[in-house]
């Protein structure tokens, strides 16, 4: 018996709407053109996977810490992207350095 898929409950939000939502969530935001531009390039998903550090813990509301801007966000994705290209960049042949 083939398996039914799941419809989805939650529409899809435009980067505006994301903007508004992490608005409601306590971030701040020093240049929205640019956080939409971010927003559009990167993905809020991708995104979303930085946020935790940010956020207060145990909060069901996902309230981000005072002071916290996108740009927080955006630079600690921008370091983690840079760390995992530089280090996959060119892979250490272990058995090579063995002998």
């Amino acid at each position: 018996m083939p398996e039914q898929k799941k419809a989805f409950e939650k529409s899809s939000l435009t980067p505006d709407q994301h903007i508004g939502l992490l608005k409601k969530r306590g971030l701040t935001f020093q240049d929205q053109d640019r956080a939409r531009h971010y927003l559009q390039f990167i993905g809020y998903y991708r995104l979303s996977g930085y946020f935790l550090p940010f956020q207060v813990p145990g909060d069901s509301q996902h309230t981000f810490l005072p002071t916290t801007t996108f740009d927080h966000i955006l630079q600690t994705y921008i370091f983690d992207r840079k760390l995992r290209l530089l280090v996959m960049d060119e892979p250490v042949d272990l058995v090579g350095y063995q002998k």
